[in-house]
């Protein structure tokens, strides 16, 4: 029989509480030694497997913008141009419409079996061909499924904005002015440029006195940002109209 610990010892009782933690512990580390091992020997594979995600994520996106560059090449004209060719400033060029809503079809396509910044990109560009085509249906669609799909900030607000410019042409200011106020309320670049965005759609739509407020909002918020001279001066011609 096991020589028991006198209680009345406070040494030996501390010896004996030590002594069963200690054993406690190694007969917890020695039962699951084998599923610490596994663990343990899985965490290179797991590194590995990130590593390679991460790999195919990059190879994708580069497939992608690969795509966007392909379909682009299809049109006559760059993209950036067109509106120049379409208003004659270059009557050599000659712009096909239905040569440009095919490649928007295409870059649409491209969209949905990708993801991320490349995908975003090609919606952005359908959007624009879009617009040129004079495919108003179409060219919301595609903006609207690229600021659903917009992490990034930067493409967010180049989605949103766009969507604004046609809800104004469209007759519904309302829409324009809330989707520009919602993008304002951050604060970083893209909420400075939504503001003062905001502050324009509302002189589009004849509201100089909401106008010239948004541009002092803009100046309190960020008395020391690089637009403030610009914004300054639209405030008083705004201030002026209203």
């Amino acid at each position: 029989m096991a020589e028991e610990t006198n209680p009345n010892n406070p040494e030996e009782a501390s010896a004996d509480l030590s002594f069963r933690a200690e054993m406690w512990v190694k007969d917890k580390i020695l039962g699951y030694w084998k599923p610490i091992v596994v663990v343990l020997a899985a965490i290179p594979f797991v590194a590995l497997g990130w590593s390679q995600f991460q790999a195919a994520k990059v190879h994708k996106q580069e497939s992608i913008s690969s795509a966007v560059s392909k379909a682009e090449e299809q049109l006559s004209v760059p993209i950036d141009y067109i509106g120049a060719v379409k208003a004659g400033a270059d009557p050599s060029q000659t712009f096909d419409e239905a040569n440009a809503r095919k490649v928007a079809d295409e870059l649409v396509e491209i969209a949905k079996g990708g993801e991320g910044a490349g995908s975003i990109e090609a919606l952005l560009k359908a959007a624009e061909l879009y617009r040129l085509t004079g495919d108003a249906a179409l060219r919301r669609s595609a903006l609207e499924s690229a600021a659903a799909a917009s992490e990034e900030r930067t493409m967010l607000f180049a989605a949103e904005s766009a969507l604004a410019s046609m809800d104004v042409e469209e007759g519904n200011g309302e829409a324009a002015i809330a989707r520009l106020k919602k993008l304002s309320q951050a604060d970083d670049y893209i909420a400075r440029r939504a503001t003062m965005a905001l502050g324009e759609t509302q002189e589009v739509l004849g509201m100089h006195g909401d106008a010239a407020a948004t541009y002092s909002t803009f100046l309190s918020r960020w008395p020391d940002a690089p637009e403030n001279a610009e914004v300054q001066s639209m405030k008083e011609r705004a201030e002026e109209k209203a």
